[in-house]
This record gives structure tokens, sequence and C-alpha cells, in this order.
């Protein structure tokens, strides 16, 4: 599992992304690959979980979402981008991280309550917020390029 963890240290928030199956979707066309996640988010004693049985989706192939979720939070990390949004196509969930006036970076993440449940994408959603450091983020981009 990969955990972003905040700069906090007295009350600590994570975003924790737990890699699940890949599961194959034959089209007329091509395959699509979509692999299965589960979202933990937390925030002091308060825990968010997506729903158990990797209630979240990511196409890995014809367009490598995931990838490309990776490449944006290293440029992140370089400084060439300022902030990084985002929503898979099966909009379960968001994440938001962006570089903050006063130093680090800011991190929001967000379980669709409608979509997560019942399929039927909504606004309705629970979520976290906190500050990172970007050796936080180092740490997470490589724990997700070893967990995916």
């Amino acid at each position: 599992m990969a955990v972003l963890l905040s700069e906090e240290k007295g009350c600590p928030s994570a975003l924790e992304i737990i890699a699940g199956t890949k599961q194959v979707i034959e089209k007329s066309v091509q395959d699509e690959y979509w692999q299965r996640l589960s979202l933990v988010l937390s925030s002091g004693d308060n825990k968010i979980t997506s729903l158990e049985g990797e209630s979240c989706s990511i196409c890995r192939q014809p367009a490598d979402e995931f990838e490309t979720f990776v490449l944006q939070l290293e440029a992140l990390l370089r400084g060439e981008k300022a902030k990084v949004n985002f929503e898979p196509s099966e909009p379960s969930f968001e994440i938001n991280l962006e570089r903050s006036r006063r130093a680090g970076i800011k991190v929001e993440a967000w379980i669709d309550a409608g979509n997560a449940k019942t399929g039927f994408y909504t606004w309705d959603a629970a979520g976290v917020r906190f500050f990172t450091t970007e050796d936080n983020l180092a740490e997470f981009i490589n724990s997700l390029r070893r967990e995916f």
C-alpha cells in the first residue's frame, strides 16, 4: 500500500491507496484493462474507507490513468507543475495536490459517496485535506511505483 502522510505529527492525516486486482474488459475494437483499488482517508482518529472489495477502478489500458497520475506527481515534486488534479474515468474518487504559498503541499482527497456505493456518480463526498512535505510526497511516489 502507498501512504501519503501529512506533515502534522501530533494529529496526523493520511491518504492510502491499496492496489487491487486487474480486470480485462474485452471490447469490439480493443481490450480495456482496469485495476481495482481501495482508498483509506484518515485524519487523527477519524477514518474513511472506500467499500471493501476494491470498489474504485482506474483504467490502465488503452490510456494508463495511473501512470499519468504518477508522472504528474513527479512533475509537481520537481517544481514543473503547481498542482495536480486526478479524477479517473470511473469517478469514485478525486485527489488534488497543490503547492502552498506558505510552503509545503496541500492535499485533498475525496471518495464519492454515490458512485462508490451505487455505481451512480454524485457530488456527495467524504474526504480529507492536509499539508505534506516534499519528502513525504517522494516516498509516496516511490510506493506507488512499487505497488502498481
